[in-house]
């Protein structure tokens, strides 16, 4: 039986904290609760508190206000798991407020949704993202993993690992009709690395792997895979276009070739014909004649040997 995406996403944090270590919680959840427990990992659960904000924040600027970090005093932890909130929170201030909950070899576990996904992609292009199927917090800052690396790299932090929970979001054959889209669009869109990527679970380490400066630099080149993708099968189906025209001119021209060398042939086989049938009829005329002159000579010969 496949698993749920929650059911690996949980496999997923287990397999990046390691067992016995002392794991900060942040947004309640039982179920991973008990399996860090069942690994013998000593969890301290911090829950949003949003009594402290207005109504309008509580749905759209979750802050460090939301969060009980006064509870904790000076405690340290080995692994801080935070669970889909990034969306909801600045994620720059967050993290770095956080991390100095960390002991000195430390690190940070995170789980974020790919709201770039092959659905969503083709879905925003008709002015429709539904982000609510995900996660109730999710889509708050519209972050893509690229953004993330790079507010990571501003604070000298770095992913150090990376999992990928899967989701085949077509499982059916695609219809482009049920989008309005060119099935060249829709497959464009489904070829890249991360289309079907429904959720990224990641390992923080308190150091930059990559020079920030350099992460910047990398950041201005604009990603063009799905587009120019797409300009290639367009090329290629124009390419393809040309030839099929060429090949229907030529088969037009041979079939045109082919009705001229049937009416010449049909034209000398009437030809041929209309002179068989003239000399025919010429060799009857000329054998009719014949056969009267003949005729002619010999019917007064009859006649007088008659009345002798």
């Amino acid at each position: 039986m496949n698993k749920t995406i929650k059911e690996q996403i949980i496999e997923s944090f287990l397999s990046l904290i390691e067992n016995q270590k002392n794991v900060l919680l942040i947004g309640s959840d039982e179920i991973v609760c008990k399996n860090l427990k069942q690994n013998s990992c000593e969890v301290t659960e911090i829950s949003l508190n949003t009594n402290n904000l207005e109504n309008d924040d509580k749905v759209n600027n979750f802050s460090l206000d939301a969060i009980d970090l006064e509870k904790l005093e000076n405690k340290k932890f080995d692994v801080i798991l935070v669970q889909n909130i990034l969306f909801t929170l600045n994620p720059k201030q967050f993290l770095k407020k956080i991390s100095s909950f960390l002991t000195e070899n430390g690190y940070i576990v995170c789980s974020m949704t790919n709201i770039t996904n092959a659905k969503n992609r083709i879905n925003f292009l008709n002015g429709n993202l539904n982000l609510c199927e995900f996660d109730d917090n999710s889509g708050m800052n519209f972050l893509v993993f690229s953004n993330f690396l790079n507010i990571l790299s501003e604070i000298d932090f770095s992913v150090s690992k990376l999992l990928r929970i899967k989701q085949n979001f077509f499982p059916q054959k695609i219809d482009a009709k049920d989008y309005g889209f060119p099935i060249e669009l829709v497959e464009s869109v489904l070829s890249q690395p991360e289309s079907e990527t429904h959720t990224f679970i990641f390992k923080i380490i308190l150091k930059n792997s990559v020079n920030p400066t350099l992460r910047k630099w990398l950041s201005t080149f604009t990603y063009s895979g799905v587009t120019g993708n797409l300009r290639d099968i367009l090329v290629k189906n124009k390419d393809d276009i040309t030839r099929l025209e060429g090949t229907i001119k030529d088969k037009d021209d041979f079939i045109e070739q082919v009705i001229r060398d049937k009416d010449e042939h049909l034209e000398q086989v009437i030809r041929d014909k209309d002179d068989f049938f003239g000399k025919m009829m010429k060799e009857k005329d000329d054998l009719i004649h014949d056969l009267e002159k003949r005729t002619s000579k010999q019917e007064p010969k009859k006649k007088r040997g008659f009345f002798r």
